[in-house]
């Protein structure tokens, strides 16, 4: 394991570099639904991140990745040590964090609401053509 980071700036293809990693960290003081997270935890990467924001919707703690309170350093680098010294912790968040990420947002999770919504309506036309 390499002892260094990087800052790269834009990336056309971050998957690439994040499958590279090691883990993710978010330490952000403000986010929405942050694309980055989804993104790491798509790549089997275990997440460290703030509590803040959209995160929270995305990220359980300790199950699919790891939540710090916002400001709190200390804990960041506790985390951050832990993690980069517990492969078998790194395997096990970063594996639930793209099970959750899959059953989320994966191709069924997207296009099943629309399967719903065309089969009612196909259902409906049914109905009235056979009246």
């Amino acid at each position: 394991m390499s002892r260094s980071v990087a800052f790269l700036g834009r990336v056309d293809k971050p998957w690439e570099y994040l499958r590279a990693g090691d883990l993710f960290v978010l330490p952000s003081l403000q986010e929405g639904m942050p694309n980055s997270v989804l993104e790491a935890m798509a790549c089997s990467l275990p997440v460290i991140a703030t509590r803040i924001g959209g995160v929270t919707d995305v990220v359980t703690d300790r199950e699919n990745g790891l939540l710090f309170p916002p400001g709190d350093h200390a804990v960041l680098s506790e985390y951050i040590s832990a993690m980069l010294s517990d492969a078998e912790a790194r395997i096990r968040i970063g594996s639930s964090g793209s099970e959750a990420i899959g059953q989320s947002f994966g191709l069924e999770a997207r296009i099943g609401p629309y399967k719903e919504i065309y089969g009612r309506v196909l259902n409906h036309r049914k109905a009235d053509i056979s009246q």
